[in-house]
């Protein structure tokens, strides 16, 4: 998960999130984290791209976290800025917390059993 040390006015994101809010069908109860990353996946968070277009940096971190060894799926949390990554397993998860933290201003950690 990356915490960034920059934010996102809810107020001027929300007016431009109005050409994108969809509804999606999750999964059934007990469903498989396979299964929920699957339709996660087919998806997208709603505020995602008008977050992009006030902070691009939001772009960047998914891009890296994307391309970090076991990623399943990054995405922003909520209405941003927070950024994840499902990874396959913790060991992966835990490699890529431990990425140089010179290379970003973001704040990274793995959770394991969550």
């Amino acid at each position: 998960m990356c915490l960034p040390n920059w934010a996102c006015a809810n107020g001027e994101l929300l007016v431009g999130a109005a050409d994108v809010i969809q509804a999606a069908a999750w999964p059934e109860d007990g469903a498989s984290v396979e299964d929920w990353v699957e339709v996660l996946a087919e998806n997208s968070n709603d505020l995602e791209a008008p977050a992009t277009r006030i902070q691009p940096v939001i772009g960047e971190v998914l891009s890296a976290l994307s391309a970090t060894n076991g990623a399943w799926l990054a995405r922003m949390s909520g209405s941003g800025a927070t950024c994840f990554a499902i990874y396959e397993n913790t060991a992966e998860a835990q490699r890529a917390s431990q990425r140089d933290p010179a290379r970003s201003s973001a704040v990274v950690g793995a959770c394991g059993g969550c």
